[in-house]
């Protein structure tokens, strides 16, 4: 049988590896042939980082357990918020809550109680970002706004786990927090989404508080002010 004699296509295994190379050695014919090898790196990384994301979350499936211990992590990280200095426990308890919105939108239910609590919820916790920034207490009162809408996030979680499986990964997916980083608009969505009514009210507050720390602040080292000590009279 007579034998192609035109090159084989390379795949996209081929292909990526030919612009790698070509990356490393700089060997560029013009500025516009830079651009486009450095296109092909980065989609390739891409697509290998969501995969990997996307066997987390198949993990994440067949683990209920591993799903429960995230919750209970925000309900210890909460119990923490009176003197924790790490923006970490504020993001972890927010993170939950907007997954339980996620999971509440997916099922489609017509009854909102649960998004008005829980939104409720996520406004109490920028309240208490508020008064730790100002070394100010936070009363329990608070903390069990919050600690209520935890609960019923994670209802709507496990709720959603039983009976819409296929559905959850893409929450998941939604709510990671790389994903919500690298794409544009996502992450003032989820704010709006998750503070509902009130999300005007917290952008008033941030343009009064523009030299105070606030959640979510891209820098690790970053730290809330000591927490407030009563002092005698």
């Amino acid at each position: 049988m007579p034998k192609s004699k035109k090159p084989r296509k390379k795949g996209n295994y081929g292909r990526e590896q030919a612009a790698r190379r070509k990356w490393e050695a700089g060997n560029f014919k013009s500025v516009e042939d830079a651009r486009a090898t450095f296109r092909i790196v980065d989609e390739a990384r891409r697509r290998r980082r969501g995969g990997c994301a996307q066997i987390g979350f198949m993990l994440n499936l067949a683990n209920k357990e591993r799903l429960i211990e995230d919750f209970t992590s925000a309900f210890f990280a909460l119990d923490r918020w009176p003197t924790t200095r790490s923006f970490d426990d504020f993001n972890c308890v927010s993170s939950n809550l907007m997954l339980g919105l996620l999971c509440h939108k997916c099922l489609g239910v017509e009854e909102k109680s649960y998004v008005k609590e829980i939104q409720h919820a996520a406004f109490i916790a920028v309240v208490c970002v508020r008064l730790r920034n100002r070394r100010e207490p936070i009363p329990q009162a608070n903390l069990d706004i919050v600690r209520h809408g935890l609960v019923l996030a994670q209802e709507l979680l496990e709720y959603t786990y039983e009976h819409h499986r296929a559905e959850l990964i893409h929450v998941l997916r939604h709510n990671d927090a790389v994903n919500v980083y690298h794409t544009k608009g996502l992450t003032e969505a989820h704010e709006r989404f998750i503070l509902g009514d009130r999300y005007n009210t917290v952008k008033q507050w941030e343009l009064v508080d523009d030299n105070l720390q606030r959640v979510g602040a891209p820098d690790p080292d970053q730290k809330l002010p000591p927490p407030y000590e009563q002092t005698e009279d």
